[in-house]
């Protein structure tokens, strides 16, 4: 049966059109099979409960199928032909090579969280990846993140427009690890670097395995796993072998940047209970 059209703004362009389907990540990155998603709605009424992240199917919690794998309505049929023919098959044999390289080192049981690991990529077109990755980014965040950031909807409906400034942007690799997959929209998070000096980090998070990917907004911090270079310093058909360094991070909460073991999460868990009773 054909799908009911859809009307509403482009993610991309920004226009009211009729929306198609677009798979984050791409269909061909193993993402054709059924799946289940629970919306932010639904997550909030866990908090109210003893229930932890990874319960979410034993506390009966509403949730959503994806028939023909995850994805959103989110951009109209010139975008998503457009993005789907000069950027997804480079992020796919990306996503691919990634598997390959998990299964090298033994599966992803046998990779220890927050440890780098040396990934070695053969024939990839960086530029090509990040921009796929921020079309992702375009998809799981409000329309209106268009107008926001006009540069990042030139950079990709530009095919040859190289270059982001990396005083507004970063763009984080990981490998997941955990139980969680994660699609967060634009987040501000207080990060404590010490006692006396918090940051804001505004961040979205896009975490599907193999990878997981974190666009940050004018980032204060450096870390080795940014892979923003991808956009300034390749050509649109530049195809290299590149050997990577990245880390692996478990998800096993709905939370941005939270990448504790569900031990740790336990332990909190405990503390801020005893603390909240003691008060």
């Amino acid at each position: 049966m054909k799908d009911k059209p859809i009307t509403g703004r482009c993610h991309l362009c920004g226009q009211i059109k009729e929306l198609t389907y677009e798979h984050i990540p791409p269909k061909k990155a193993f993402n054709n099979t059924k799946k289940f998603i629970y919306p932010g709605e639904n997550i909030l009424r866990r908090l109210k409960t003893t229930y932890f992240p990874w319960q979410l199917e034993e506390f009966g919690l509403e949730r959503i199928q994806k028939q023909r794998g995850i994805g959103w309505y989110t951009l109209c049929k010139k975008c998503n032909n457009f993005t789907g023919h000069h950027y997804a098959d480079s992020l796919i044999n990306f996503i691919i090579q990634g598997y390959l390289n998990i299964k090298h080192y033994g599966g992803e049981n046998n990779l220890e969280a927050n440890k780098f690991y040396s990934f070695e990529f053969k024939k990839i077109k960086p530029l090509r990846i990040i921009k796929e990755i921020i079309t992702m980014f375009f998809s799981i965040n409000n329309p209106k993140f268009v107008l926001v950031h006009p540069d990042l909807q030139k950079f990709v409906l530009n095919v040859k427009k190289e270059g982001l400034n990396p005083r507004n942007y970063a763009l984080y690799i990981y490998i997941l690890k955990g139980s969680i997959t994660r699609y967060v929209g634009i987040t501000g998070i207080l990060q404590l670097r010490n006692q006396t000096n918090p940051i804001v980090r505004i961040v979205s998070e896009l975490a599907a395995p193999p990878f997981g990917f974190v666009l940050e907004m004018q980032p204060k911090l450096d870390y080795k796993n940014n892979i923003i270079y991808f956009a300034n310093k390749f050509k649109i058909n530049e195809q290299l072998d590149m050997r990577l360094s990245i880390p692996v991070y478990e998800s096993n909460t709905e939370y941005p940047l939270d990448y504790r073991n569900k031990e740790k999460i336990l332990m909190d868990y405990i503390k801020n209970k005893y603390i909240h009773f003691n008060q």
